[in-house]
């Protein structure tokens, strides 16, 4: 069983070789699938983890709300964590116009 996992052409790929993945998370945007700012006080966050967590998954997608974080996804693929991402991302956004913390979008 291998110990580690890199991404390779977002691709997570099981190897090894410590120097491998040590060289891959020396810098977080080798692990970032995506990082959006909705306001001052929410970020969503979608990052390959580098190690696999229950069912295999490798990415986890974050809300971060006052300081707060709460999982929104773990996935396998990064295509399915880059579709998380989105999801997030409008379920923060619905949060926050349900608490009036922004104007309701009008649906087109």
């Amino acid at each position: 069983m291998h110990m580690f996992h890199v991404l390779k052409n977002k691709k997570t790929v099981p190897t090894d070789d410590i120097r491998e993945w040590g060289r891959m998370l020396e810098n977080i945007d080798n692990r970032c699938v995506a990082l959006t700012n909705i306001s001052d006080s929410v970020t969503v966050s979608t990052l390959f983890l580098e190690m696999t967590m229950s069912d295999n998954c490798m990415f986890e997608t974050m809300i971060l709300r006052d300081g707060k974080s709460e999982i929104f996804a773990r996935n396998k693929t990064w295509h399915d964590a880059e579709l998380a991402h989105t999801a997030a991302i409008n379920e923060a956004l619905e949060t926050m116009e349900a608490t009036n913390a922004i104007p309701k979008r009008t649906k087109r």
